[in-house]
């Protein structure tokens, strides 16, 4: 088989690792039982998010997993993984996350607060806080 015959879509991945080593961010992933990829966005830390990963997938989601949750890619360059994304808005979805990761800040939300936020285009709506997790809010919009 030639180079131009190879499907470079289609990635291996490791039927589990190794749970005492940290899978760094960006690293590219397949949750099995979600049957979704996505990348890391953070690492376990007991204080900042119950050691467990926040992991960003390809349907737009976010969601907090365990070591042993998720399958490693074998491929890891993050350029390639995202240029063979076919989806744009999801491209750029990823670069500019991780071009902002280190911009998160520490918010100060709770429970029933009430915010503004963007939902399509330049469209703002109020949304009400109704779970906290770590890093991730759960929002309900007035509709």
């Amino acid at each position: 088989m030639s180079t131009s015959e190879c499907i470079t879509k289609r990635q291996a991945y490791m039927k589990e690792s190794c749970s005492s080593f940290l899978v760094p961010i960006r690293t590219r992933i397949f949750h099995r039982s979600l049957s979704l990829l996505g990348f890391i966005y953070e690492i376990p830390c007991p204080i900042k998010n119950n050691n467990r990963y926040l992991v960003l997938f390809d349907n737009f989601t976010a969601s907090y997993h365990l070591h042993s949750e998720i399958h490693l890619c074998l491929c890891q360059d993050f350029r390639r993984h995202i240029s063979n994304i076919d989806y744009k808005d999801l491209q750029l979805y990823y670069q500019h996350a991780f071009q902002n990761l280190n911009l998160s800040i520490q918010s100060n939300y709770t429970i029933d607060d009430i915010i503004r936020v963007r939902k399509f285009g330049a469209q703002y709506h109020n949304v009400r806080i109704i779970d906290i997790d770590c890093s991730l809010i759960k929002i309900c919009f007035f509709e």
